[in-house]
Parts: structure tokens; sequence; C-alpha cells
């Protein structure tokens, strides 16, 4: 039998709009819930213009001008990604058979399989296992994301960057808002802060470590696998010190705002490391201290998880969130959306069977279907961000929710216009065929007074 092809397939920029930018990126994942930008090469400009007011007076004769428009804006930089993709002939025909099938094909058309052929079968395959990427990295994508070790609540970062969710300017939505919010350009107000109130708080790790004895040589410390060294200097507290001088702020900085930690020196030779988020850990390992010198450990709190939302928790935060929505943003009330844990979901249900037994935490939309609601706005109930949390980020703000305008969030794409930007060819020696697709991504959003969020 022929190989399923020996050339490289061709495709119209007809094909790569419908077959690929529309599974990839324009599908009912995200749909409701970003506006979606197709055609970003570099950096986009997000406008923001803000609305006059005060522009009314007694009317007089000639022309006095009142009020004044404020143009400000912020850019999005969209990070170069690719998806390689190879496939051994026989073993598709073996695997796909039933697709080929109830796309009109036979078996004796794969001697041929023409260029729409693997058009119907091959790009969707491939939008889809992007598609599962996306859906991931659109919230949760860090530049400084590590790959995890360890099973909660002590799974912990490793010094590696992790390839699947590390990229150069690539951040989700949740890595965006979180960094703003410890940067206070989303205000604190617009923050329901889900604690021991509301949900049985977590318990952050915490590493005290003392040195002493040492006379010379290089004190070793390793934390979250990288080790941070310094040679000793007069005595043991300056050496010790010198060590948190060089090393601290290092440390501080390199995390994600979930796995942050802290690093306080005493004076005395002794450091404390501490998780900056409750159920947050790291690893830490007293590695060498020098000539003569001893590491003694004097406290060594291990990290818990945060606990289940408390009865009736769920209605409460998303109560605070409606609460909390700036005046400026007053008007976009009646448009904005619930996007939560599967656990706040599962909580709020839970309460709704209690008190009322009833349909009430519905509405019921023209094709019947009946999707969760509360004061009448809509809950999108996001079950992949509980996964991810746990196994991206040791499960540290376990349950979260965002109250915003569907079209505040965005995602940019250049959503591989260029036919370069899909390849295909057979690799004679290996028998494979092999797919290579080309795009650019990145999420941001346009105003920070139209965020609320709970974590």
């Amino acid at each position: 039998m022929a190989n399923l092809t020996t050339h490289s397939l061709s495709f119209t920029k007809q094909d790569i709009k419908q077959l690929w930018i529309d599974l990839a990126f324009l599908g009912d994942d995200i749909q409701n819930e970003m506006d979606v930008l197709t055609n970003i090469k570099g950096t986009q400009t997000l406008n923001k213009i803000s609305r006059p007011t005060n522009v009314t007076r007694v009317s007089a004769v000639g022309f006095s001008a009142a009020g004044s428009i404020l143009l400000t804006n912020t850019s999005i930089t969209v990070d170069a990604l690719k998806a390689e993709i190879e496939q051994n002939g026989e073993a598709f025909v073996a695997s796909i058979y039933e697709s080929l099938l109830a796309n009109g094909y036979n078996l004796d058309d794969v001697e041929k399989m023409s260029n729409s052929m693997f058009t119907k079968i091959i790009i969707p395959l491939i939008a889809d296992a992007i598609k599962q990427d996306k859906v991931r990295q659109m919230y949760f994508a860090d530049p400084l994301k590590e790959v995890m070790s360890g099973t909660v609540p002590a799974s912990n970062p490793t010094s590696v960057l992790d390839v699947n969710n590390s990229f150069t300017n690539y951040k989700g939505v949740w890595t965006n808002m979180l960094n703003d919010y410890a940067a206070s350009t989303i205000a604190s107000a617009q923050r329901v802060d889900v604690t021991n109130a509301l949900a049985t708080d977590g318990v952050a790790r915490v590493w005290k470590v003392t040195l002493s004895g040492m006379s010379a040589a290089t004190l070793i410390i390793t934390i979250n696998g990288t080790a941070y060294s310094q040679i000793f200097h007069t005595d043991i507290a300056t050496t010790v010190t010198d060590w948190h001088t060089s090393h601290a702020a290092t440390i501080a900085a390199r995390h994600s705002y979930e796995q942050k930690l802290t690093v306080a020196d005493d004076l005395s030779a002794a450091l404390t490391f501490t998780a900056t988020h409750a159920g947050a850990s790291f690893s830490a390992a007293a590695t060498n201290a020098g000539t003569g010198g001893t590491l003694t450990v004097n406290t060594n709190t291990a990290a818990t998880r945060q606990g289940a939302l408390a009865s009736a928790s769920a209605s409460a935060i998303m109560n605070s969130l409606i609460d909390a929505i700036p005046t400026v943003a007053l008007d976009f009330e009646k448009d904005m959306k619930f996007y939560v844990t599967r656990t706040m979901a599962r909580n709020y249900l839970a309460e709704m069977k209690t008190t009322s037994n009833s349909d009430s935490a519905y509405m019921t939309t023209q094709e019947g279907l009946k999707k969760l609601q509360y004061e009448g706005h809509e809950i999108i109930v996001k079950s992949e961000w509980d996964a991810n949390i746990k196994a991206l980020h040791n499960d540290v703000y376990r349950h979260r929710a965002i109250l915003t305008v569907s079209k505040n969030l965005v995602l940019a794409t250049d959503g591989a216009q260029d036919d370069k930007a899909i390849q295909s060819w057979y690799n004679i020696d290996e028998e494979m065929h092999r797919y290579r697709v080309k795009y650019r991504i990145n999420t941001g959003y346009r105003h920070s007074e139209l965020l609320l969020i709970a974590f």
C-alpha cells in the first residue's frame, strides 16, 4: 500500500479561516468569555476613552467649553508559538478510520489522500489539540511558571521552566489579574477575599534555619531546586546577612503570584522563609554550612490546602462582587457575567437546593436550555480552573470568581492568516507525516474598573 501522502499539502486562506481560526480560536469555549482579536501581528493598542461629565451650563452669550475626554491606552504583545505533530501512516489509518467513514471516505481513498481529506481530518485534530492548550494557557500562562514536583499540599516549583505554560510575553487572564492586583492596577476594593469566614484558610509553609560554627568556605541554601550561595565574611551573622542581601530580592521576585515567598533576616544568623499566600509550599534544604558550620532547622511548618467553602459562601461572594462594582462601572452592571470555579458553583447549587428546592437559580434561554444565574447575571462554570489551580499552583486560592463584561477580556492572535504558518510534509526515513502550525497569542483586558475578582 502506498504511503498516505508523499507531498506537502497546500491550504487556501479560506481553508485556514474556516478550519483553523474557527475551530481553535472562535469556538463556543471562549466566544462568550472574551473579545477575540484575530489579526494581531505584533503589538496591539487597546484604547480607553473616558466619559465626559459636567458639560451642562446656564445658557449665556458666547462659547465656553466644559468637560474633557481623556484617552488612555494599554498594549498587548502577542507571543510567537508553534505546535508540531507527527503521525505514522498505518497508525493513522487504524486510529482515524471511523472519522474517514463519517466523512464519506472509504479505505481505498487512503491511497489517494486528497488535500480535501487532510483538510477535513488533520486540521480539526490539530486545532482541537491546540484548543485544549489554549483553554489552560489563556488563563494560567505565566513567563515565571516552573515545573511543579510533589503532590498537594506540598507541590513545589523545581527551578525548571514549564515549557507548556511559560512563554516570553504570553500571560493568562489570572496571571495578569493577580499581578495587576498586587501592583494596585486593579484596586483592592475590587477584590473579595475568600478567607476563613468563607472557607477554612490554608496554612502557608514556613522554614527557619540558623547558622552556627562556620569559620570559612561557602554557605549554600537551596530553595525550590536552586542553590543560593554566599562566601564567609567577617563572622557568622554578617555572612547570613550578606546571603540575605544577595538573594532575598531574587527569591521574592522569582515565582508566580501564588508561589511567591519572602526571606527575613533577624540579624543574628537566622533566616526565615515564608510562603506569601496561604496554602503555598516550597522546597528548602540546608545544603552547605561551610567550614565547621551547622545549619539548624528551627521551624518547619508544612503547608495545608485551603478548605472547602462554608455553606452559602458562594452566594455571599457573588453578592460582595456585585456590591464592589465601582461607581464608574455601574452602567455596565446588567451586562456582567460571573466566571467561577466548579467548587463555587457546586456550593451555590447546594444552597439553592437547601433553601428553595426550586429553579430560582436558573434562567431559561430561548433554546430551552437552563443556565445558572445569580441576581440575573449568568454564571459560567470554569471546571478546568479547578484542575489547573491544583496542578499548576498547589491548589492555592482554589475557590475563584470573576465578574466582568465578557468583551472586557481580550484574546489576541494572528490566527495563522499566512498560508506558510501551516505546513505539512512527509519524512521518508522515519515514515512520518509531520504538521507544524505557527501562531501568535496573548491575553489582556481593556478596563480595570470592569474587573471584580474573588480569590
